[in-house]
């Protein structure tokens, strides 16, 4: 029994090898692993959602004539219904995004805040005779993040957007003007010496950015100076944006237990020749209107407004501005109440002709001499707010634009200098978005041309050495004004700002009665 059981198994064992030598099994099958999966938020028109990285094995080593063809990404709520993302995608990507719903932007998508989803990727692949197979993934779980917190800048910039009191003799027309639809003269790029530069690869301003030498980087400082500014066209000269293009732009910050939020406005001119005894003009002007707010219970609630003008501006107490229910941009359907309450939470700004500084109602008006040349801003303070019988034009805007933030480049290498762009500058700054990427934010030099006088008449482009008798045009808002990131106090009897003029004279005038109430 012994012999007879051992030669049986003998004779399996011989059995076995000859059978694998006479069929060697297949290769491998591909895979696509989802190695990680997690919420993201993503610029518009995006949305929030999830991220999905993966990785795919071919086999290569075992069966080198395959070939990936596509992977397309599906989700499922429930782990049994699936919905595809996107079919079809390129293999040579690593990832997707799959986008879900916005929960504080313009746009809904499919995906919900907070809920948990089933994620999985399948390969779409060639064996050598051209036929196409598919490899599915392993499944991984992922939940799109509740970004209700992240909503609250733009929960507090719907809350209190503003009525923007238009004067009916303004040059501006009455639809706010979008900065990326404006034609600039790309083509007429002037250092701070008063050189112009043309460069055939210049086709817009946010392409003017960078060049390593010790002449530009238009977000930063290079390895030299860097001054500009863009002319815009002249058939944007008093532009106003068609309807659906007209945007408020916003800006929100938190500082100690405040949050405040910037309202910001662009008109293409500020033309004040009329109005003064010199040509007195430059293109665009940026100006704003600031709020101090603070979360009380279940809302937000404001404390303080300031209402900026040129280089300064005043404060008011919530009690002393005016408030309405409506913030359309057209009339109201019924007039502001002087006071705060939480049927009327939208402030009414009154807007200055043709220079668009901004004011509370019944304010002290700014009075600047340069040079001989007198100027007061113009506020139409003939109608009383509280009769109803109120400026009857507005300055319209279709939607909110969250300007986001500007941002530090890093000095990746440590030693002194920021890097950007494959090289290293003194000083570079970046634009983070919020919804919109505005490539104009981190732009340092001037928006638009601007006129100048010397002081024997002779005009001159060197604005920068006779800035006390120039009108320049604007810079962006984080570069332009001090005031960004920062909520300004009354000083004095002029309000704040406009501390830094030289060979400048200003006043502050009562608006009913002409007279000077306060001369710095």
């Amino acid at each position: 029994m012994k012999v007879r059981s051992i030669f049986v198994i003998g004779c399996l064992g011989v059995m076995l090898v000859c059978g694998d030598s006479a069929a060697k099994p297949p290769p491998p099958r591909p895979k696509i692993t989802i190695y990680k999966a997690y919420a993201q938020k993503f610029p518009i028109p995006y949305g929030y959602g999830l991220r999905m990285e993966y990785f795919i094995d071919l086999k290569l080593q075992d069966a080198p004539w395959r070939k990936a063809e596509s992977v397309t990404t599906q989700y499922s709520p429930d782990g049994r219904m699936w919905y595809t993302d996107e079919t079809a995608r390129s293999p040579s990507y690593r990832w997707d995004n799959i986008h879900g719903d916005i929960v504080c932007g313009p746009t809904t998508y499919n995906l919900r805040s907070g809920h948990t989803y089933t994620l999985r990727a399948i390969l779409t692949w060639r064996d050598a005779g051209g036929g196409l197979h598919l490899t599915y993934s392993n499944l991984v779980r992922a939940t799109v993040g509740d970004y209700a917190n992240l909503c609250v800048e733009e929960a507090i910039a719907e809350k209190f957007k503003p009525v923007l009191h238009r004067h009916p003799d303004d040059l501006q027309p009455e639809g706010l003007v979008n900065v990326d639809n404006l034609r600039w003269a790309s083509r007429k790029v002037y250092n701070i010496r008063g050189q112009q530069y043309s460069d055939s690869k210049i086709t817009k301003y946010s392409d003017f950015h960078w060049r390593y030498s010790y002449y530009w980087d238009t977000w930063g400082y290079g390895q030299g100076s860097g001054y500009y500014r863009w002319d815009m066209d002249n058939n944007e000269l008093y532009k106003e944006e068609v309807p659906g293009e007209r945007p408020l732009y916003y800006h929100v910050y938190k500082n100690g237990p405040y949050y405040y939020v910037q309202y910001w406005y662009f008109m293409a001119m500020n033309d004040i020749r009329d109005q003064t005894n010199e040509r007195t003009w430059h293109e665009g002007d940026f100006e704003h209107v600031s709020i101090e707010v603070e979360y009380v219970g279940d809302r937000f609630v404001p404390r303080r407004v300031n209402f900026y003008k040129h280089e300064g501006g005043r404060q008011f107490p919530v009690d002393e501005c005016w408030w309405g229910s409506y913030a359309s941009g057209h009339l109201m359907e019924l007039p502001p109440q002087l006071g705060y309450d939480e049927s009327h939470t939208h402030p009414h700004v009154w807007i200055a002709r043709n220079s668009h500084a901004s004011y509370n109602w019944g304010e002290l008006l700014y009075e600047i001499n340069v040079s001989g040349d007198v100027y007061t801003d113009d506020v139409d303070y003939d109608a009383d707010p509280w009769t109803g019988h109120y400026n009857k034009t507005f300055f319209q805007y279709d939607y909110l634009v969250n300007m986001g933030e500007i941002k530090q480049s890093p000095d990746t290498d440590g030693d002194g200098y920021i890097n950007a762009h494959g090289w290293e500058w003194f000083d570079h700054a970046y634009h983070e978005p919020a919804w919109h990427d505005l490539q104009w934010l981190p732009f340092r030099g001037r928006l638009g041309k601007f006129w100048c006088k010397k002081p024997d008449g002779t005009l001159v482009t060197w604005v920068l050495l006779f800035k006390s008798i120039c009108t320049p045009s604007p810079r962006s808002p984080a570069w332009g004004n001090l005031d960004w990131m920062c909520f300004s106090d009354n000083i004095d009897c002029g309000g704040f700002g406009n501390r830094d003029r030289t060979a400048v004279d200003y006043k502050w005038r009562d608006p009913f009665t002409g007279e000077v109430v306060c001369n710095p």
